[in-house]
């Protein structure tokens, strides 16, 4: 027979179920909480580690391939290390975690590139969902609820495009889902961006799943000749939105084909 008590500990159980339900169909990218994998089924290694899932075939499986290199050839880039370093000064606490140790811009691409301290990625398929919503990476995310990174059409769309810009904002999204992938050393996600502690970093811009994925934006473009090093700092905030002053931010995907060629990538 159920005691009060534990009527009372089903009912939050399922509250809290259906709260983590709720964050996944979020529309922006997002890690589902601070979420614990089983390290046994991710097989975690010491550097980026996406593919393609099975699911998906054709010209999406081709395209997609593309840009997980092309996101993971930037992230790796020393390119993308001396960006982060250049921008130290305004991007000196870089929030991962509630509880983690504060780390700048620059302490994030190192990790990024050379994870220390047990930091493993989770071996991560990514498929294209048949319905809107943003990215998300997470258990239960795949299409058979397993471990994956789920994105929508956009990003396709936007690498298929002729403009540099409006392609670049496709490594925005999956180097800012990346960062999701990364586990500490008892299996836990050490970047969110959902929860009180993570929206107060989003009200300031220092989020760290999507400083990289601006930061990771920028440094394609800096690659692909669009913009010199000297414009990246001017670049960064481009892609992230925020409707008034001190209001939680997001991807600035609309401004995605705002910059046609020739036009300064700059607000």
């Amino acid at each position: 027979m159920k005691t009060g008590f534990s009527r009372i500990a089903e009912f939050k159980n399922a509250l809290f179920a259906l709260t983590v339900g709720l964050l996944v169909g979020c529309a922006q990218p997002h890690g589902v909480g601070q979420e614990k994998v089983s390290l046994l089924s991710v097989d975690p290694v010491s550097d980026i580690n996406l593919s393609v899932h099975p699911v998906v075939t054709g010209r999406d499986r081709a395209d997609l391939q593309v840009v997980l290199d092309q996101t993971k050839a930037v992230m790796r880039s020393p390119e993308f290390l001396e960006n982060a370093r250049s921008l130290n000064s305004a991007y000196p606490t870089i929030f991962m975690r509630k509880g983690w140790a504060a780390w700048s811009i620059s302490d994030v691409a190192a990790a990024i590139q050379n994870p220390t301290n047990g930091i493993r990625y989770a071996a991560t398929p990514v498929w294209i969902k048949p319905r809107d919503g943003g990215a998300t990476t997470g258990s239960n995310v795949g299409p058979n609820r397993e471990w994956a990174m789920s994105i929508n059409s956009s990003p396709l769309a936007n690498w298929r495009a002729d403009d540099t810009v409006q392609k670049s904002c496709a490594i925005n999204t999956l180097s800012h889902e990346v960062m999701h992938t990364m586990l500490d050393s008892q299996g836990w996600m050490i970047s969110i961006d959902g929860g009180r502690a993570a929206k107060s970093s989003r009200r300031s811009g220092t989020t760290a799943s999507y400083v990289v994925g601006q930061l990771a934006q920028c440094t394609w473009l800096q690659k692909e000749g669009r913009i010199s090093s000297d414009e990246i700092a001017m670049c960064m905030p481009v892609f992230y939105y925020q409707k008034k002053p001190n209001s939680v931010g997001k991807f600035a995907v609309d401004r995605c084909d705002d910059f046609p060629a020739g036009t300064p990538v700059k607000l």
